[in-house]
């Protein structure tokens, strides 16, 4: 954890929840003073329970709250997230699900759980406006369109949050375990219809695998790929696939800046790398070395 100052702040990942064996992505609140933890309780990502918490945003890092999401769920795990520009409804990519989760009050709510079409952990989701696109190292993609009047729909009624509360009084003399679950904060009734309702449409694109995708501003061009980089034209719901990217080398990673740039991480040189909206290399910061990222050790 970075604070703008000297030095940075390290934690294991043990001390956070003895439990969880893998955490496996970040994002930060939007205000900043929290960060959100997705992870999964074994390191296989196809058995076991999925785990969400939040952590204060400081050097402290100390532990607001928690869900831990069960087989009910099917999640599994929480491998990748994306918290919505205008608040803190998050998109957790769990394994064969989209989660979307509202952190209010300092609960997690679980509002709406969306069938994914590849049956693994989702590696990367991009939202623009109210579509949210979705890979998941696959040849095959999905985009989630929320329909624009979801705002307009009456709830079911509001949920409890989901998780376990460490908040809550514990002492036996003074609350019981049924009057500790009726305690529990119940999700806001402004928030219980938000994204419940939505249409799917895949993307499937012959032997590129997608492990990460951004999409700009205007969703005219989503950009896709694993070491291979995919560029698709967005016309009115129909998705051309462009021969513009070519020249671009394996990556780790990429990002989109908000003027159209591209920043790709190079694979073998470990340099940053910056590509205007035209995808001309405009600046190039040289790495050290080559990373060698090794490999998970997957459990059967």
């Amino acid at each position: 954890m970075y604070d703008g100052g000297d030095g940075v702040s390290i934690f294991e990942g043990f001390d956070v929840l003895p439990e969880v064996e893998a955490w496996l992505c970040c994002e930060v609140s939007s205000d900043g003073e929290v960060f959100f933890l997705g992870g999964s309780q074994f390191r296989n990502f196809m058995n076991g329970d999925a785990y969400l918490c939040a952590m204060t945003f400081d050097e402290e890092a100390e532990l607001i709250n928690y869900a831990r999401y069960g087989k009910d769920t099917g999640f599994h795990c929480v491998n990748s997230l994306k918290r919505h520009p205008d608040g803190n409804i998050l998109f957790a990519g769990c394994n064969g699900y989209v989660a979307v989760i509202l952190w209010a009050q300092d609960q997690f709510h679980l509002i709406n759980s969306i069938p994914n079409v590849i049956n693994s952990p989702v590696t990367d989701m991009s939202f623009s406006r109210d579509t949210l696109y979705v890979v998941s190292d696959h040849d095959k993609g999905i985009v989630i369109y929320f329909n624009d009047d979801y705002l307009k729909r009456d709830p079911a009624g509001p949920e409890p949050a989901h998780g376990r509360y460490r908040n809550l009084d514990k002492n036996p003399n003074k609350m019981s375990l049924a009057d500790q679950y009726r305690a529990r904060p119940r999700m806001p009734p402004k928030y219980g219809h938000l994204f419940r309702d939505y249409d799917i449409q895949q993307i499937h694109l012959p032997g590129v695998e997608n492990m990460r995708i951004e999409v700009t501003p205007d969703e005219r061009f989503i950009y896709v790929g694993k070491n291979v980089m995919k560029v698709l034209e967005n016309d009115n719901g129909q998705y051309k696939l462009l021969d513009n990217a070519d020249h671009i080398r394996p990556f780790i990673d990429f990002k989109l800046l908000k003027n159209g740039d591209l920043i790709t991480y190079d694979e073998n040189t470990s340099d940053l790398i910056k590509y205007d909206p035209r995808l001309n290399e405009i600046k190039r910061l040289n790495g050290m070395r080559k990373i060698d990222l090794g490999k998970f050790s997957f459990r059967s």
